[in-house]
């Protein structure tokens, strides 16, 4: 929708608010508008809710436009954010959320500030519809900034008030680009001093901790104490602007990096992989020289499940003292090359981002922040055969796979089942036979339920 985006039009004798949806009539061709009409906004003031009721769809100069009663004002993309709007907004939010109204996504759009005092939130059910089909720039200037993807109900409304914050304390938004999770420029940046609660907060909110209450009291504590901690002199001021321009050139070599290996991890994980080949011969051949192989005196079931925990925990050597070269091989390879990959992003970024299935499902299945890498197995069962010295493994191998409706990665398991048969090797039992059926599973769904 564009920045102009309402006027006044008169229909049978009567006035009404109407505001564009920049659409073309063809976007609505086909389209059930009665339920849309049937949900009406509702215009906050005063501590009161009132219904604003869309009276129908009218086409002028080949674009669409929903009206409703008349009142005068102005949509929130004519405002800069300060202490006053905000305030309103949180006031709304708590007020809708009580009434049970459901705000959708926030979109500069689709609040009206009243000129006389209070706030209309369009209907929500006609502004999705109209904001799933807006315009890329009119998306990363009206909506983008102030939402977060992954957070729901009263977290993404803290998060849009932390981005308000963050817009008025700096003057740009936090995320300009994909949001990524507490990856933006400190506001230390633009205005050295400010209260280390305030700045807590807005780190919380954008992580998906904030809350409405906590945004309240921060308010009242601003309009009372101010948004700095106190009074610095220029000496301090320029300290702290140095600090925080040091981690920010960090924080930005970090972006640059990550996003390099994103784009060339095929080739960095070719050449690492075939270093750690060679130095991962080197020291499995001197470690079997030196010392025995740790399954002496283990039960032919305790050998096949140190095998398997050893590949989740890209343990080499403990895997080729179970097993023989040729039935491990594929497996003994994922973990050279992962190992070898995690050791390069450590080097560089001061960690792995690896993350183990069994505790990623442990955990709940969250959703995975851009950059980790999702390995290993879970679910593992293993079962004795009939035939002598035989088992079978069954277990789940979790990764990332791309998506053909998404440009994210997305997690993806394997239902495996090995036929497992050991024999005794230089004392002790050992994987010699390992036959594998590997059904592939669909992408996992955007809440990472697996049904």
């Amino acid at each position: 929708m564009p920045t102009s985006n309402t006027i006044t039009i008169e229909k049978n004798g009567k006035k009404y608010l109407a505001v564009s949806t920049n659409l073309k009539a063809k976007s609505f061709k086909g389209i059930n508008t009665s339920k849309m009409k049937a949900a009406p906004g509702k215009i906050i003031r005063g501590g009161q809710l009132n219904d604003w009721k869309m009276e129908g769809l009218t086409e002028i100069d080949d674009i669409m436009f929903f009206y409703g009663p008349p009142v005068s004002g102005r949509t929130l993309n004519n405002f800069s954010p300060d202490e006053n709007l905000i305030s309103e907004l949180l006031d709304a939010f708590k007020l809708l959320n009580t009434a049970g109204f459901h705000t959708g996504q926030f979109c500069t759009s689709s609040v009206f500030r009243l000129n006389n005092g209070g706030l209309l939130f369009f209907p929500t059910e006609l502004m999705d519809f109209v904001n799933k089909r807006a315009a890329e720039d009119e998306i990363i200037k009206t909506i983008q900034p102030w939402n977060h993807h992954a957070l729901k109900g009263e977290e993404a409304q803290a998060f849009t008030i932390a981005a308000l914050i963050y817009q008025m304390i700096c003057g740009a938004p936090a995320f300009p680009d994909e949001i990524k999770k507490n990856d933006y420029r400190s506001p230390l940046c633009t205005e050295p001093g400010l209260r280390s609660d305030l700045l807590e907060l807005i780190d919380k909110s954008f992580a998906g901790t904030g809350t409405l209450d906590h945004w309240q009291k921060m308010l009242g504590i601003l309009k009372t104490e101010g948004r700095h901690n106190r009074s610095l002199t220029e000496k301090e001021k320029s300290e702290i602007s140095a600090s925080a321009a040091k981690k920010e050139m960090q924080r930005q070599r970090k972006a640059k990096l990550s996003l390099f290996l994103t784009k060339n991890r095929t080739k960095l994980a070719v050449s690492a992989s075939v270093t750690a080949v060679i130095l991962f011969i080197l020291i499995s051949t001197l470690s079997r020289v030196l010392a025995p192989p740790v399954t002496i005196g283990m039960e032919q079931k305790e050998v096949i499940e140190l095998y398997y925990n050893s590949y989740n925990e890209l343990d080499f050597e403990t895997m080729e003292d179970c097993i023989t070269k040729k039935a491990g091989k594929p497996d003994q390879n994922q973990v050279v090359s992962l190992t070898a990959i995690t050791k390069v992003r450590t080097a560089y970024e001061g960690a792995s981002n690896l993350y183990e299935a069994a505790r990623w499902k442990k955990d709940g299945m969250p959703e995975l922040e851009q950059g980790t890498i999702l390995w290993g197995l879970s679910e593992l069962t293993v079962e004795e055969l009939s035939t002598p010295n035989s088992y079978s493994a069954n277990y789940e191998r979790w990764s990332l796979a791309e998506s053909e409706n998404s440009s994210e990665a997305l997690p993806e398991f394997e239902e495996i089942k090995d036929i497992i048969h050991l024999s005794i090797i230089k004392n002790s039992w050992r994987i010699d036979s390992l036959e594998r059926k590997i059904t592939i599973k669909p992408h996992v769904t955007e809440n990472y339920s697996d049904d």
